[in-house]
């Protein structure tokens, strides 16, 4: 999936993207990611910054990590979804390496201020509030906000492969936007510590109850109902919802965000013989403050 304000770089040297493709997938790999950089407009000239090797930064948007757009053919494939970002398939298997995208999404002041006050703006209006798309422009109001100082910038040579490969390529040391300015916490219901849990969700609620207390318990399994979509997180596998009924449960923390959705699986794994007490909800720690005032 290759957009038209795109170059895509290959990690290897003396190799063309089709020749990397080729051996990835003789590697029995099926997805290859991408890694986002971001060329700027450092000035009001009328020049255009395309393709050209100009002033950049790593994207550090949510949307910049989650970059799947090269993979192996097959018939059955979710691309919509995620507006383009982020394809979904049975099996995934990723490839270690990233494809670096050189991404232009402003050529010149004249085209920036087009493109975002007269040809998108205006239809972001529907999608921002039926899917929460398009929310990385809200920020720009006047044609200032379009250049960006070069002391905030990286500057494009010959060096840079060598000197951010591993930025570039494996998509690791580059500061992340947070999704707010309060960072979530999510509480437990009751005490984890040194208890043996399954994770029931993949999603966003449950990658952040994984970063916040993979230390403090033990993961035996993780599960989404999605499972044969999603590739491995920090190496652990997401696995079916069907294990459950093999397992000697401990606990089982439901990490959904959707109050809706918890219930229904709670239900769910009632329905199945699992004592309610080895269920346990989270909640994030600003919801549970908020009801107490």
């Amino acid at each position: 999936h290759y957009d038209a304000d795109e170059m895509r770089i290959c990690p290897w040297k003396n190799i063309d993207l089709k020749q990397m493709l080729w051996k990835a997938s003789k590697l029995v790999y099926n997805i290859v990611e991408n890694t986002v950089v971001d060329f700027k407009i450092i000035d009001n000239s009328d020049a255009s910054i395309f393709m050209e090797d100009t002033w950049f930064e790593f994207g550090r948007r949510k949307t910049h990590f989650q970059q799947q757009k090269a993979w192996k053919k097959t018939l059955d494939i979710d691309l919509k979804s995620s507006g383009g970002h982020c394809l979904k398939i049975k099996n995934p298997r990723i490839f270690p390496l990233k494809i670096c995208d050189r991404h232009y999404p402003f050529r010149s002041l004249e085209q920036a201020k087009k493109k975002i006050f007269q040809d998108r703006k205006p239809r972001f209006i529907k999608e921002q509030s039926e899917r929460g798309w398009h929310t990385h422009y809200d920020a720009i109001k006047c044609e200032s906000d379009f250049i960006i100082e070069k002391s905030k910038l990286l500057y494009w040579d010959k060096s840079v492969k060598e000197n951010y490969f591993i930025s570039l390529f494996m998509g690791l040391g580059i500061k992340k936007e947070s999704d707010s300015n309060e960072k979530i916490i999510l509480v437990p219901s009751i005490d984890i510590d040194g208890k043996r849990i399954i994770i029931y969700g993949a999603g966003t609620w449950g990658k952040y109850f994984y970063e916040q207390y993979v230390s403090e318990c033990i993961i035996t399994h993780w599960v989404d109902s999605n499972f044969e979509y999603l590739p491995p997180y920090r190496g652990v596998r997401i696995q079916s919802p069907d294990v459950i009924n093999d397992c000697k449960i401990e606990l089982i923390i439901i990490a959904i965000q959707n109050v809706k959705v918890q219930r229904i699986i709670k239900d769910t794994l009632l329905t199945k013989g699992i004592n309610k007490n080895r269920i346990v909800l989270l909640q994030d720690s600003r919801s549970k403050e908020n009801a107490s005032r």
